[in-house]
């Protein structure tokens, strides 16, 4: 079969308004272009009968013969492949980037025919019936699974029903599994591309699904709902992931659950020019966010670094606990491993485009690379670990000193929990959680974290762009000058030390005395007083703030209104220093970050000028002053009785 002619700029956008489209973006000159090539073909010779039947096609453009096209399409890396679908737009149907073929999927021609037939079933209303690919999980294949000796990744459900009863119809004491099975079957085909499916009916093999830990489920007594677990190859050091009880069971959640896991638990190789690429780490930020598109991307990436001469296996083990943090967090998470040697370099650039970026803003006091500064945040042992996120110009090290502190998995779970959000993300309600912690599990260092909300509208496309972009400045605005009020400290402190340990030696103190001084450690407080920057699509959900607890005063929120909140979800401030409604313009959000994280460094304000609420308050706006007494529960009470009477 021959292949259709490469796509230009002439045909791109009425090709792909038309229907889905798989497009393949090469260069002739690439040689893993070269490679796919017979691969591409033999794809699209063998789904000829499922494009045809189903409404999807695979085309290509040659970068090097349609380069503006490419350029406008944001194509950094080849072979590209982005699966196009028709969307309304302001001027009529229009193609949209949709998705992407899945990087932990390996490119076969059945692997690229699965694809597309999942992407039908995911993004083409109307398909949802397609055939279901989960397997009947027998003894031998349980067993299988268990032991992690299959080759490729295997999703789960554990249903309380028999064989028969799966296949003709539950009894009608089941008045849920007809839903469930549903979800399952469409998340099978959803799935097909990164993972292999199958069903287990606990009242049939009721030993194994004990064996599985999920006796309840075998009683033939009860129809409950069911569990679900994925299955990976020994090899990724961990063989079994339960998706969480409390997570949402839906093809949409579980998909994401599955696609995380199966791209991730292969630890694929990266080097800091592959990040370059894919566009994670990025060498500047636009000087405007005009045409950029809503929702925006937030993809992230945590990479494990190490040195190949001196890495050992009890250093890689942490490598499951990073999996399964990076599965369940509720972002665009990519896992790497990297023997690379030039992230310092990479790290240093982005610290120098940092300062021209916040440079840009004529309000903001200019600033200079200060070297010094960068070393004492990022300088670092190997193995460690780095994030990159998009949109960002702020790379986060996990500084280790020690070579134990890699191989400690509680130290490392809390720095990925804190530093592992986007620079500026959306706030949902699926994701606020990871947002905010409880008050139980606070650290020294996460005590006066904080979330700053910003309200948009993105049903006015131009206002929001203005919005983001002004955030985008502040957050790393913010970042800097955080990171160089704790680096003057720093300074200060090593400078008390230095000047009482000459004092001691003067005195001609005890040498174990002098000693004692000289070893006492000064904290590096670089990650404490952290603002996460957020925004609430007002237009998507209007009433999240409401349901937060954070309008207490039953105000109407609109673009460009800003809330700061306690990361503990306990008090916000809604207010500037002049007491009036706290709005995102870059010059006064700066001033109330910076009051928030130390008073003295807003001249002429006084501190009690800002005053924060107590989020869910129950008290009228007019007694407000018994919000203080409130925070402290019933001994809070107790006490006011005991002083007023």
């Amino acid at each position: 079969v021959e292949l259709p002619p490469a796509l230009t700029e002439e045909d791109f956008d009425s090709v792909t308004a038309e229907q889905l489209t798989l497009v393949e973006f090469f260069s002739p000159y690439c040689s893993h272009c070269k490679q796919l090539a017979p691969v591409w073909e033999q794809a699209y010779s063998i789904s000829q009968e499922e494009q045809e039947n189903l409404g999807i096609s695979m085309r290509q453009v040659n970068c090097v013969e349609s380069g503006d096209l490419c350029e406008r399409e944001s194509i950094y890396y080849y072979p590209n492949l982005r699966l196009y679908a028709p969307v309304e737009g302001d001027s009529g149907t229009v193609g949209k980037h949709i998705d992407t073929f899945p990087r932990g999927m390996t490119r076969t021609a059945g692997n690229f025919k699965k694809y597309l037939i999942s992407s039908v079933a995911e993004f083409k209303s109307g398909y949802a019936n397609i055939l279901s690919v989960s397997e009947e999980l027998d003894v031998d294949l349980g067993l299988k699974l268990v032991a992690g000796e299959a080759d490729e990744p295997y999703f789960v459900a554990l249903f309380s029903s028999t064989n028969e009863q799966y296949k003709n119809g539950f009894p009608e004491s089941c008045q849920d599994c007809v839903e469930h099975k549903q979800i399952w079957e469409k998340l099978s085909v959803l799935v097909m591309s990164e993972s292999r499916t199958a069903h287990l009916n606990c009242h049939s093999h009721p030993v194994l699904c004990k064996q599985l830990g999920f006796p309840s489920l075998a009683d033939p007594g009860k129809f409950l709902a069911p569990r679900y677990i994925m299955f990976v190859p020994k090899e990724v050091g961990r063989i079994r992931f339960d998706y969480p009880t409390e997570a949402d069971i839906n093809a949409a959640s579980m998909k994401a659950f599955v696609s995380k896991l199966s791209r991730n638990c292969k630890y694929d190789e990266i080097s800091p020019h592959d990040l370059l690429d894919l566009n994670v780490i990025t060498p500047r930020l636009p000087e405007n966010f005009q045409g950029i598109g809503y929702p925006l991307s937030n993809k992230m990436t945590l990479v494990f670094s190490y040195d190949k001469s001196t890495v050992t296996p009890e250093d890689k083990a942490i490598m499951p606990y990073l999996l399964e943090m990076a599965t369940l967090l509720p972002f665009d998470i990519d896992l790497y491993t990297s023997s690379g040697k030039k992230f310092e370099e990479v790290i240093e650039k982005e610290s120098k485009a940092l300062v021209d970026y916040i440079n840009q803003d004529e309000t903001f006091a200019k600033r200079s690379f200060d070297r010094k500064m960068f070393l004492s945040t990022s300088l670092t042992l190997r193995p460690t670990l780095y994030i990159f996120k998009e949109h960002s110009l702020v790379p986060v090290v996990f500084q280790t000193f020690a070579l134990e502190d890699i191989r400690m998995p509680h130290k490392i779970r809390k720095w990925v929990q804190k530093n592992m959000k986007p620079m500026f993300g959306e706030l949902t309600p699926s994701n606020y959680k990871s947002y905010f912690i409880q008050s139980s599990v606070k650290s020294k260092d996460d005590r006066n974290d904080r979330v700053a909300i910003t309200f948009v509208n993105s049903d006015k496309p131009k206002e929001l762009e203005d919005i983001l972009f002004s955030v985008s400045m502040v957050s790393h605005q913010y970042h800097y000058e955080k990171q160089e009020y704790y680096y003057q400290k720093l300074l200060k402190e090593r400078e008390i030390k230095d000047a009482d340990v000459a004092k001691l030696k003067e005195k001609n103190a005890d040498s174990a005395i002098v000693i004692e001084r000289m070893r006492k450690l000064i904290q590096h407080l670089f990650y404490r007083d952290d603002v996460a920057f957020t925004y609430i699509d007002l237009a998507r959900f209007p009433a999240l703030a409401d349901n937060l607890g954070l309008n207490i005063d039953g105000k109407e929120y609109v673009a460009g209104d800003t809330l700061v909140v306690s990361n503990a979800l306990s008090v916000y401030w809604d207010q500037n220093l002049e007491g009036t409604q706290l709005r995102f313009t870059p010059q006064q959000f700066r001033e109330i970050l910076k009051y928030l994280l130390d008073t003295n460094l807003v001249s002429g304000q006084k501190p009690n000028k800002l005053s924060s609420k107590l989020v869910n308050s129950p008290f009228h706006r007019h007694l407000r002053f018994f919000d203080v007494i409130h925070q402290f529960g019933f001994f809070g009470y107790v006490f006011a009785f005991i002083i007023t009477y």
